[in-house]
């Protein structure tokens, strides 16, 4: 029996109550028994088809829609990533038939197989399928909700050698070069430097505004950063190519520009994610990421005196507290950095 009647109320006492996906259904307010026996069989009836017709991968491509519109590009691709190597054996599962004892047995094999911190990314993207989907209305319950994150061990962040950057970019080609700098010598992450543009470059002012997606709801948020007399120079050169008279973009991907030569506006780069490994291995230094170059730059000022509000709007924090945090965990570089 799965409609009972409250003994405390006089007015529509019947309600019913079932479990569906491991979760509680439940709707009250009923004069008769027989309107809320009707009531509940439409509403079994409405989560099995849901249920049937949706598998795994009709929620996943749904998520991706909505990270594409709503997230960066980096991103987007990541969650193609992490989806195809992860969990394309599930693709074809109804969706509902996923318990959280398969999420936690898939997050531990991640886990073991590659690393706890590509594990907790997979957590992350996939709880996030689920729940888009029961807000859709598509489902009733998160299998991963219950799911705990791996253990990862914190370790303080890479902070190269100046030396070692200076090898890097002396050899790297001129528009690489430029590339580097602009890293280097505005604190910036490497997708707003990817997404810079000529309107957002002032060479008046010597100021370039720098836009992040990386907040709650996915806005973007602009700031603006002062250029140093590398930076400028760096801008003036590539200025000097001409690109800017058919580009909107201040970095454009070769690849891009031979598959869609009259499209423009898709030859921005997405994420270069061999370049700067392999200009390390040819100079013989220790590997560094494009996120390295900026946990250089915030320590150098933090180095040189710099006070605390002003590296939070150079790296663009949202928290003087998040700025804190992320020295704390940097050390100090070896040597300052003409930044501002």
């Amino acid at each position: 029996m799965t409609v009972w009647k409250r003994s405390d109320r006089k007015l529509k006492p019947y309600f019913w109550k079932f479990q569906f996906q491991g979760a509680e259904i439940r709707k009250s307010g009923y004069r008769t028994e027989a309107a809320a026996k009707i009531d509940e069989a439409k509403e079994r009836l409405k989560l099995e088809a849901l249920s049937a017709r949706d598998s795994f991968i009709s929620l996943a491509e749904s998520r991706l829609v909505t990270i594409q519109a709503y997230s960066t590009p980096l991103w987007f691709t990541n969650c193609c990533g992490v989806l195809d190597r992860g969990f394309n054996d599930w693709y074809e599962l109804p969706a509902s038939d996923i318990t959280p004892e398969m999420v936690r047995t898939r997050i531990i094999k991640i886990g073991k197989e590659q690393s706890h911190g590509i594990a907790n990314r997979s957590l992350i993207i996939l709880s996030s399928i689920f729940r888009q989907a029961i807000k859709d209305g598509i489902l009733v319950r998160n299998p991963a909700a219950g799911v705990d994150r791996l253990p990862v061990e914190k370790s303080r962040k890479v902070i190269p050698k100046r030396e070692d950057i200076d090898k890097v970019i002396d050899t790297a080609k001129p528009l690489d070069k430029a590339y580097l700098e602009i890293i280097l010598f505005t604190g910036a992450r490497v997708n707003e430097v990817n997404a810079l543009t000529w309107a957002d470059v002032d060479f008046e002012r010597r100021t370039m505004k720098l836009w992040t997606r990386k907040k709650k709801g996915g806005n973007k948020k602009d700031r603006n950063v002062h250029m140093v007399q590398r930076v400028y120079d760096a801008l003036i050169m590539l200025a000097k190519l001409g690109e800017y008279e058919v580009s909107p973009w201040v970095f454009n991907n070769p690849e891009m520009k031979r598959r869609y030569p009259a499209e423009p506006a898709k030859w921005r780069y997405i994420y270069r994610d061999k370049f700067l490994k392999t200009l390390c291995r040819s100079t013989g230094v220790p590997e560094f990421t494009y996120h390295h170059l900026r946990h250089y730059t915030a320590s150098a000022l933090d180095a040189a005196g710099v006070p605390l509000s002003t590296i939070q709007k150079i790296l663009g924090h949202e928290s003087a507290v998040t700025t804190n945090n992320y020295l704390q965990d940097l050390g100090r570089a070896d040597t300052a950095l003409e930044v501002l």
